[in-house]
């Protein structure tokens, strides 16, 4: 019964933590590591993937404090049994966490014990070496201020110009604003014009007007002369033409049009 415990136990990881995508434990593992899983890793351990190892083990990082605690024996016995495994990445995480169940802390002293640590070591100091070395500051420099960063390494060197911005002359700026007040003045003008030319057909309209009005008039003052007022004398004769009272000019004729074009001109500022 315990065999097949196992095996599911063992399958069951394989389909949650075997993802070739996931090369990273996420936080979610800390709901699959419940008390009764971890107690049947133990019996499974050796029959998982490396990369399941892997995931495994740094998920034990994500634990709270409490449960850590609460399967710190269980814990103990898959660390060591990570710490004799096969695969020497494998090895090397166990020997950094073997201590985190005990006292929370890692363990960081693994240039003597693990020889992957000891290569990864050796290639950060050739990638290091490699690099200027005023180029970098100290960890605490990050928390410093401007003044106490240059009281402690001095002085920054400033940045290389690598190239220099070509800026338009100011001739090209003088240039555009004389265009765009070219073109303001133009379109001033040309309202002007048209308003002008409304202006001018307006009149022509009631000076046409007036004209008829005056033909009109002249006709109905011969058509009415010959009419004699009832009760006056035979030979008295009134005239029944009101000229006087209509306009003589197109100013008096069509005031309103007049009065638009004046508002009109003064609208566009001219």
């Amino acid at each position: 019964m315990a065999s097949v415990r196992e095996s599911d136990t063992s399958l069951w990881l394989h389909n949650k933590l075997g993802s070739p995508d996931e090369l990273w434990t996420p936080a979610g593992v800390v709901s699959l590591l419940s008390k009764d899983v971890v107690q049947n890793i133990e019996g499974c351990f050796r029959s998982l993937s490396s990369p399941v190892k892997l995931k495994l083990l740094l998920g034990v990082l994500h634990l709270p404090r409490r449960t850590v605690d609460e399967i710190k024996t269980a814990l103990n016995v898959i660390l060591t049994l990570a710490q004799n495994d096969s695969d020497s990445w494998v090895q090397m995480i166990a020997s950094i966490i073997k201590t985190y169940p005990e006292s929370g802390s890692l363990n960081l002293e693994l240039e003597d014990q693990s020889p992957n640590a000891q290569n990864v070591l050796i290639d950060l100091k050739e990638k290091v070496s490699d690099c200027d070395s005023s180029t970098m500051l100290p960890l605490e420099c990050q928390y410093l201020n401007k003044s106490a960063l240059t009281t402690l390494v001095g002085p920054l060197a400033p940045p290389i110009k690598h190239f220099q911005l070509r800026r338009k002359p100011k001739s090209a700026a003088l240039r555009a604003e004389l265009l765009q007040k070219c073109e303001s003045c133009l379109f001033r003008v040309t309202i002007y014009f048209a308003a002008f030319h409304f202006c001018h057909v307006s009149c022509a309209l009631c000076f046409g007007a007036f004209e008829v009005y005056s033909m009109l008039s002249s006709l109905t003052m011969n058509d009415t002369s010959k009419s004699v007022k009832v009760g006056s004398p035979p030979n008295q004769v009134e005239p029944t033409s009101s000229f006087s009272h209509h306009p003589t000019s197109c100013h008096n004729c069509c005031p309103t049009s007049i009065h638009f074009n004046f508002v009109t001109l003064s609208l566009i500022g001219l």
